[in-house]
């Protein structure tokens, strides 16, 4: 649960960095950060799962 906490927190900061919203410098999303946050979903999956 904790780990969906924090992709939520990472998927958050994705938008608001990709918009510039609240006063962030504007950051685009890579495939990178995208591929961070599938990694640690698909960790806790399989955490969860095996």
């Amino acid at each position: 649960m904790f780990t969906f906490f924090l992709t939520g927190q990472m998927v958050a900061s994705l938008f608001l960095d990709h918009y510039g919203l609240i006063g962030f410098p504007v950051k685009e999303i890579s495939e990178w950060r995208i591929l961070g946050i599938v990694m640690v979903v698909s960790g806790a999956l399989i955490i969860r799962y095996f």
